[in-house]
């Protein structure tokens, strides 16, 4: 008896087509685990979208920073902040995170109970509102000061200013202004972190 032929090319091409599919997604979530994150210590799984800026970060020069956001557990803050108003991140560039966190403060940093540290850190970081480089103030004697995201700043602000012809937030220069863009988030690649007085280690990054 003959078997209709399209009837098994319809199985055959319904089995590959699946089993594509399966392997497809399983090969984006091994290769960008922040699409789907659980945060260690937390029952609530966190949802990271295709256009989060994370994953924009996971996908640049910045795969550190999102490491450490990632282990910092401010996955949901970030998206929390992005959902409410325009942010800003000045982002060390993974060399400059290698260079200016060494071995020894970066072990403090990780642990458990300076998990607040780090947050502030990081978090000093980012601005609630997008600053693109054509905005730039360009009178060093006027320079725009910003309310940084960190949820211990001491009164601190982020200076921005341009100054012999290098745009500046703190003390670190610009390096990729405009580096990744989008409606709700601009980032900036910087050459190093931007120092912030780090709880009880009484030194700066």
């Amino acid at each position: 008896m003959d078997f209709p032929i399209y009837g098994v090319s319809s199985f055959i091409f319904y089995t590959i087509f699946t089993f594509l599919a399966i392997t497809s997604a399983a090969l984006q979530e091994k290769q960008n685990p922040l699409v789907k994150n659980s945060v260690a210590g937390s029952s609530n799984s966190i949802q990271i979208n295709s256009n989060s800026v994370l994953v924009a970060l996971l996908d640049s020069h910045y795969t550190k920073l999102s490491e450490l956001m990632e282990k910092a557990l401010l996955l949901q803050t970030l998206e929390e902040a992005v959902s409410k108003h325009n942010i800003t991140i000045f982002a060390p560039r993974n060399e400059a995170l290698e260079r200016d966190l060494d071995l020894e403060f970066k072990r403090f940093l990780l642990e458990p109970g300076n998990l607040k540290s780090l947050q502030n850190l990081l978090l000093f970081h980012m601005i609630s509102n997008c600053v693109e480089s054509t905005c730039w103030p360009t009178d060093v004697n006027e320079p725009k000061n910003h309310n940084s995201l960190c949820l211990d700043s001491n009164g601190k602000t982020l200076q921005v200013v341009e100054k012999n012809g290098e745009k500046l937030v703190g003390m670190a220069k610009i390096i990729k202004p405009d580096d990744i863009t989008h409606p709700d988030r601009i980032i900036h690649g910087i050459e190093r972190v931007i120092p912030k007085s780090i709880g009880s280690t009484g030194s700066d990054t």
